[in-house]
Parts: C-alpha cells; structure tokens; sequence
C-alpha cells in the first residue's frame, strides 16, 4: 500500500509496504517545471508561426483584392456586381453610362431592374436554384 502523509514535524512522508520514510520531492518539482517551461515555449511558438501565417494570408487576400478592383475599374464593359440574392453591391460608371441610372440609385436594388421583362420576371427563381 502506499501513501503519502504529513509528519509530526511537517515533513512529507511516503509509505510503501508499511516502510516511511521521509521523501525528496526537490527532483519532482524540477520535472515539472522543466516540462511546463518547455510547454510554455512550444505554445508560445506555434502561436507566432500561426500569427505569421495568417498575417500573410491577410495581406495576399488584399493584394488580389485590390488587383481584381483595379481591372474591373478599369474595364471598358459596364460591370454591375451582385449578391447572391440579386441586390446590386457595385455599379461602375460605365454601367452607369450604358443603363442610364446613377449608382446612387441603383445600389440596394434588385438586379431585375436593369432586365428586359422576359427575363425579368425569372430571374429571382434562378437565382434560389443556383
């Protein structure tokens, strides 16, 4: 049987097959500590590496974000974006100039507006389809 108690003299003791004796745990201690520093310094550089990544990730996300916005200001076609409910986010001034609406006006409209009425009419289906 083993067992650990407090002596009268406020010593630990361990107990192993009825024999006490007073124990060191100096030795134990130092484990732990040396195995929670090197958890500590593991963690703390698997959290910087993820930082880094992502951190990395960000800026390539802006850079072709800002790469794609430069080609579609640029473009000579009149580019209208939407979300995926039909509701135009974007209306280039060359959209402007084709359509006729400002962008002022159209932003936060359904994109059947700007539709032919064949089309018009089908148009909120397809999109709940696709």
């Amino acid at each position: 049987m083993h067992a650990l108690y407090w002596s009268g003299s406020g010593e630990i003791c361990c107990s192993i097959r009825n024999r006490t004796r007073r124990c060191n745990f100096r030795p134990i201690f130092l484990a732990f500590l040396v195995t929670f520093g090197s958890l500590f310094v593991i963690g703390s550089a698997v959290v910087t590496i993820v930082f880094i990544s992502y951190k990395d990730l960000l800026q390539n996300l802006l850079k072709g974000e800002s790469r794609l916005r430069a080609i579609i200001e640029t473009s000579a076609d009149a580019n209208v974006m939407i979300d995926s409910n039909g509701i135009i986010q974007e209306f280039k001034v060359t959209a402007e100039k084709k359509f006729g609406w400002s962008a002022k006006e159209i932003i936060g409209q359904n994109v059947k507006l700007l539709m032919p009425n064949p089309y018009r009419d089908g148009h909120d289906d397809y999109l709940s389809n696709y």
